[in-house]
């Protein structure tokens, strides 16, 4: 179950008897199609399935199913057995944040990340059968990345204090639309989380070796030490796969984010030493920086 949370999961309501009936039970959810759902006990992971409706729209279809609707008949009668056993039955949900894109085409992460759950944690309801053909078909999704010239490269410091990009090769520009930003609602394991937005000074340490440090009222916010974090940089969703480092900071034990030399080149390319970069918290393990 912790390895869900991790990636951004949270308890969004519970399974309960009505009658000889299921009842949902619900917490406030933002209306955000295309989602992921699980049914888990306290401690096991029971079942994923994903929607390109709302998560409320697919949660109700297990209480009242047509009988041609296979899985939300199996899956009911399962919710029922362990209700009716006194085991209480925990819902939880992931909102894909729609930032992945390639050129034109708008990737469905929430489908991807699905296929990959079941293969890694084989929930017992998704079935052995179905475990094994989505082994087979599961691709691998592809990921749009910043490009960093491989020649010619080099960051330092010039006279005047300020950090120069020298590179007589220039990365060639993503082929990547604008798409709003939606207002996503996560969770780490600390709390939830609303499109929390902090800003950062890019001094020259930031600026010149690609990482920055998060504020202390925004530390639990982020996930475990060593978690990946993707960052989605610029109008154009470029992105930095980053590292999560809460051993750094030794004294406030704040996180500090590494994006590297791929990030350090995004930050000169896009601002001047002692700008203000914007960072928008998606969930635990993705921002975007503006």
């Amino acid at each position: 179950m912790d390895r869900l949370l991790q990636i951004g999961f949270r308890d969004i309501g519970r399974w309960t008897l009505a009658g000889d009936g299921l009842q949902l039970q619900l917490d406030t959810l933002p209306t955000h199609r295309r989602a992921l759902y699980a049914f888990a006990t306290e401690s096991t992971l029971l079942y994923v399935g994903k929607t390109v409706g709302t998560l409320p729209g697919r949660l109700q279809a297990y209480v009242s199913p047509h009988q041609s609707q296979r899985t939300n008949v199996r899956n009911r009668a399962a919710l029922l057995d362990l209700l009716r056993a006194e085991t209480k039955v925990r819902i939880l949900g992931w909102i894909d944040p729609g930032l992945h894109r390639v050129g034109p085409f708008d990737l469905n992460m929430a489908a991807g990340l699905e296929d990959s759950i079941i293969a890694l944690l084989a929930p017992p309801w998704n079935g052995a059968r179905m475990l094994e053909t989505r082994r087979a078909a599961s691709p691998i999704q592809p990921q749009v990345l910043i490009e960093v010239p491989s020649e010619n490269l080099s960051i330092s410091s010039a006279s005047d204090g300020g950090a120069q990009l020298l590179a007589a090769a220039t990365a060639k520009k993503l082929a990547v639309p604008l798409t709003s930003i939606p207002n996503t609602t996560q969770s780490s394991a600390h709390g939830s989380v609303t499109g929390s937005t902090f800003t950062v000074r890019l001094g020259k340490t930031y600026y010149e070796r690609g990482f920055f440090n998060v504020p202390v009222a925004f530390s639990e916010l982020f996930g475990s030490h060593g978690a990946t974090v993707d960052l989605y940089c610029g109008t154009e969703r470029a992105l930095v796969r980053a590292i999560l480092d809460r051993k750094a900071n030794q004294q406030s034990g704040t996180p500090r984010i590494y994006g590297k030399i791929e990030l350090g080149y995004w930050f000169q390319r896009r601002f001047k030493l002692d700008d203000v970069l914007k960072v928008t918290v998606l969930s635990p393990t993705a921002a975007v920086l503006m």
